[in-house]
């Protein structure tokens, strides 16, 4: 038992360190973070483990599931219980995450809602662990730390895009203004279950979760580079046409002329100030957009 717990800990403290290292201009208090993680993880995975085993009682397919025979199910039934944990877990890992963040000071930059979307993620996969290995032993406490919890960690950046856009362009973080993206990655977590549900070779399955782990992964990361160059707490204006840093008072790029523009930032053709996608005026020097 408590090598279990020592092993879910290591894993969790790893990919913790991949997520937090990226925060790299103004860094979240750690206390945050840590609190996201097991506060954030607790509060939604026990609801949406809740829902998920209730409905596989009300729907009949319990028992396919304890015996490890989801692959005779049907594929129009394993399509309908995919989705359902699908949007299950996305929807009570996100909304978790708004209750917890949307009043925090500390959030003051876009990076932000993918540190903390992803934290969440995190702490929800690292319960799962849990579980999963008391179950199954350290191996597949193994497997899932290379599989189902770099998967919970990418799709958590899809919504947490979402959650970047709310907050920043639409100047209200509100679940309503993210349902879209929460939907795209109900999708992407259905189309992994139901393949994982359908496999009865091991190693195929986990070749397909790897490589599903992988592909979400590299998005994330990739993600949190481009919203890491839109902070405000960044000592240079990087140019989306040639990638040249310019002064943060630059209002076209020294090296190819184009003006400076932010997914969520307005720049100020006046005085170079960064301002907020909703501002009216520049909060500088007055001129109007």
């Amino acid at each position: 038992m408590l090598f279990i717990y020592a092993g879910v800990f290591v894993s969790a403290f790893i990919w913790l360190w991949i997520i937090y290292r990226n925060d790299r201009y103004e860094p979240e208090p750690l206390k945050v973070i840590i609190y996201l993680l097991f506060a954030g993880g607790l509060l939604s995975s026990i609801p949406s483990s809740l829902c998920n085993v209730l409905f596989a009682e009300i729907t009949g397919f319990m028992d396919s599931f304890i015996n490890n025979k989801t692959h005779l199910l049907g594929n129009s039934e394993l399509a309908v219980f995919s989705l359902f944990v699908g949007f299950n877990e996305e929807f009570f890992k996100s909304i978790v995450t708004i209750l917890l963040v949307r009043k925090l000071k500390d959030f003051n930059e876009p990076l932000d809602a993918l540190i903390y979307s992803m934290t969440v993620s995190l702490g929800f996969a690292a319960y799962e662990n849990i579980q999963y290995a008391m179950m199954g032993g350290i191996s597949t406490l193994i497997l899932r730390s290379l599989t189902s919890v770099p998967l919970h960690i990418g799709l958590a950046s899809i919504w947490g895009m979402g959650m970047a856009r709310s907050k920043f362009i639409n100047g209200n973080l509100k679940l309503s203004n993210i349902f879209k993206y929460i939907a795209v990655a109900a999708v992407i977590h259905a189309v992994y279950d139901f393949i994982q549900f359908k496999l009865n070779f091991e190693l195929l399955s986990f070749a397909v979760a790897f490589m599903f782990a992988v592909v979400l992964i590299k998005f994330s990361l990739w993600r949190m580079k481009i919203y890491l160059y839109d902070s405000p707490f960044v000592g240079v204006l990087r140019c989306r046409n040639c990638g040249y840093d310019n002064p943060l008072n630059t209002v076209k790029c020294e090296r190819c002329g184009e003006y400076m523009t932010f997914r969520f930032y307005k720049i100020c053709i006046e005085c170079g100030t960064r301002n907020g996608k909703t501002a009216d005026r520049c909060c500088e020097c007055g001129k109007a957009f």
